[in-house]
């Protein structure tokens, strides 16, 4: 991402408000392993399946599951969020074929089929 230091700052930007919201931190690596996980990048599940210490889920049921479970409407909004930024973030992953660091290979991910 380095490359594009317009792409860079938007993620930084946008990660850094997703680090504010109103979600908490085990909620967002949720997210952001949701994401990571559906659009296949390996980098990435790698890099936050290291950074997840709890499971966490949201039934595909809907909203009104999402608020029984004690979440409130801006919670959905900043799962939204969630969802926008790294899905930035690992599509320019994908596509650059970003390396793993050393810590990310002890929990690499490979797509089973």
């Amino acid at each position: 991402m380095a490359e594009s230091p317009e792409l860079l700052e938007g993620l930084l930007t946008l990660d850094g408000i997703f680090d504010k919201c109103s979600l908490e931190p085990v909620d967002r690596e949720v997210v952001i392993t949701a994401v990571t996980t559906r659009v296949r990048c390996r980098y990435c599940v790698a890099m936050h399946s290291a950074m997840l210490t709890k499971n966490g889920n949201v039934s595909g049921e809907g909203m009104p599951r999402f608020l029984d479970a004690g979440f409130t409407r801006r919670a959905a909004l900043d799962v939204v969020l969630g969802l926008s930024t790294y899905t930035l973030s690992t599509t320019a992953n994908r596509m650059t074929e970003a390396p793993l660091d050393p810590p990310s290979e002890k929990v690499e991910w490979h797509e089973h089929s």
